[in-house]
């Protein structure tokens, strides 16, 4: 009734405005007046459908439409199948995609060294007769059954007794069969998206498979586990992720063998129930919890003991309780946000205890807002990966002095504005410093000087400095960090690269894109080791010296002059004669395509 009359309202109102159109066309501008003639033509076009359409006839052309593209697929994979029959013998992996395909060829058995088999949108096979033909291939370890909207599978697949990964990703079903309790081999099976699965059933079957060990059940829109998964007392990963899991089974002490559980992306879940039932699982060792909607890591987190990995990334964590130091056996700690998470988050401070995980290795607090370290940390003795990017750190963390274990540092995206006279006292660990400054950062917040010292951090082979505003380094950091990789160094403001340059002899990727750079010393050539180079964006370098030197790079695998001032007319013929070079755009100042370049 409502429609009827939201339709009589329509139609009343078009007419009075189509009326009111058609009164007001003399006062019409040309472009209203052909605007008004292409708003009629249409509708007389849309007039035109409603009058022919027909429902039943779509809907034949469009099943006609499908069964004329099945059949030039199944055509199409067969005609392939037949192509690679007499090579049947050197495939290891062999992938097929194909929706009408129902029955595969016989010569499917005659690929002996056939170790993995994907099947990916195939809804239409027959696997009753699929497992018959691979029953007898020796080295088939690997069935991929992918997103075919399977509801079933048959009994004989205990034939692939040789199985040992069962991928199941994307279909739709409910049980497991009973012959999948026979298949001895069986190590990992995938059940990721099948929504429809019976837990209770799939626990039932699976715990009968003695060398089972990892299980995947994640996207299955779970929200109760039921006591049966504690069934599967012989794996060692479980993964639960993306579910709605909101509570654990409480006999979870019976697996016996798990080290591993993945419960990431289940957002209503009671955190201190969880933490008191996993600690009951004897072994457990590595913990999942990212993304679980957690605003607190509670005592409970205390009872986690034997925990050597715990993953807590993007949740909205405020607050560490001090029960964090009783995980003495903790490796790998990872409390901070991906920066592809929309929002950071809002732990500020660590507590102190944190100083009694010392066997920490790796620490991940990305996208925190921390301003400082408890000076307990420097009782972290073994840490040597550590990412503090994008906090609030307005200074150098002085704690640092005292871990010789880091090799890893990133403080980039801080407030740092100047670095340590003594940076360094890191030198004999240090591989990797990445202090990256806020391109949209005031000056006040970026570092303009770098001190001599940096140049005793001799093992560093990837260092950036990117967005920093110095506009010299120091002579010895040409000369002592020999063991350099990759060199960042855009955005600063650099007006030379010197001849000294000449000693990073491992260096394999330059950056120095947006500096205010003149020259580059020839010797640059003598870098045969140099494969990405970007010099992009440096309007007054000079050009002839630098195309000689890029020249005579001939392992040179990606160059960028981009937005410089370098005639075409110097360029083009070098790229020509350097075919296995990528050379980016070719944005000379004479190019029809060059604008007016901004910085970045």
């Amino acid at each position: 009734m409502y429609k009827l009359i939201f339709w009589l309202l329509f139609l009343v109102i078009t007419a009075g405005a189509s009326a009111q159109r058609g009164t007001n066309t003399s006062e019409m501008t040309p472009m209203e007046l052909k605007q008004q003639r292409f708003e009629d033509s249409m509708q007389k076009k849309r007039d035109e459908f409603e009058r022919n359409f027909s429902t039943t006839e779509y809907f034949r052309k469009l099943k006609e439409i499908k069964l004329k593209n099945d059949s030039i697929q199944l055509n199409e994979t067969l005609a392939y199948f037949e192509s690679i029959e007499p090579f049947a013998d050197t495939f290891t992996h062999l992938t097929i995609q194909s929706s009408a395909l129902s029955v595969f060829p016989g010569s499917v058995r005659k690929f002996k060294n056939l170790k993995i088999l994907t099947l990916r949108r195939c809804q239409s096979v027959h696997l009753e007769a699929l497992f018959e033909q691979l029953k007898d291939l020796p080295l088939l370890t690997e069935l991929q059954i992918l997103y075919s909207e399977k509801t079933a599978l048959p009994n004989n697949i205990s034939l692939l007794r040789r199985l040992k990964v069962l991928d199941l990703n994307g279909n739709k079903l409910n049980e497991l069969p009973e012959g999948l309790a026979r298949m001895p081999s069986l190590e990992f099976i995938n059940l990721h998206n099948n929504p429809y699965i019976d837990l209770d059933n799939a626990a039932k079957i699976l715990s009968k498979l003695s060398s089972l060990k990892k299980v995947k059940i994640s996207g299955c829109k779970l929200v109760n586990l039921g006591e049966n998964l504690a069934q599967l007392s012989q794996i060692e990963v479980l993964d639960l992720s993306h579910n709605s899991v909101e509570a654990l089974p409480t006999n979870l002490g019976t697996m016996v063998k798990l080290k591993v559980i993945d419960l990431a992306k289940n957002s209503k879940l009671n955190s201190r129930q969880i933490f008191s039932t996993l600690s009951s699982i004897p072994n457990l060792e590595e913990l999942d919890l990212s993304d679980c909607n957690l605003s607190e890591l509670g005592a409970e987190i205390g009872t986690m003991t034997r925990l050597k990995k715990l993953i807590l990334t993007n949740n909205p964590i405020k607050k560490v309780q001090t029960e964090i130091g009783n995980l003495t056996l903790l490796e790998e700690l990872y409390l901070g946000a991906g920066i592809s998470h929309k929002e950071v988050s809002p732990l500020a401070e660590l507590p102190t205890s944190i100083g009694n995980c010392k066997n920490l290795r790796k620490l991940d607090l990305r996208m925190c807002q921390l301003t400082s370290l408890p000076a307990s940390f420097s009782q972290l003795s073994n840490l040597s990966y550590i990412d503090l990017s994008w906090n609030k750190f307005t200074v150098f963390p002085s704690v640092f002095r005292s871990i010789p274990s880091v090799n890893y540092l990133d403080l980039s995206y801080n407030k740092i504005n100047e670095f340590p006279s003594d940076i360094g006292l890191l030198a004999m660990s240090l591989e990797t410093l990445m202090l990256e400054a806020n391109f949209y950062a005031p000056y006040t917040e970026k570092i303009n000087k770098i001190p001599p010292s940096l140049a005793r951090c001799k093992n560093l082979k990837k260092l950036s400095l990117k967005d920093q505003v110095y506009e010299i380094l120091p002579d010895r950091f040409w000369f002592d960090l020999a063991k350099l990789e990759d060199l960042n160094l855009m955005g600063a403001l650099l007006q030379e690269i010197p001849e000294s340059i000449e000693n990073l002899i491992e260096l394999r990727s330059l950056n120095i894109k947006s500096n205010e750079i003149k020259r580059i010393a020839g010797s640059i050539a003598k870098l045969t080791k140099l494969e990405n180079f970007n010099i992009s964006h440096n309007p007054e370098i000079n050009a002839t010296e630098l195309l000689a030197s890029i020249q005579a790079m001939k392992q040179l695998k990606f160059v960028d002059l981009s937005y410089n001032d370098i005639k075409r007319e110097l360029l083009e013929p070098i790229a020509a004669q350097m075919p296995q070079t990528k050379f980016m755009k070719l944005e000379t100042k004479d190019s029809p395509t060059y604008e007016n370049p901004k910085r970045r």
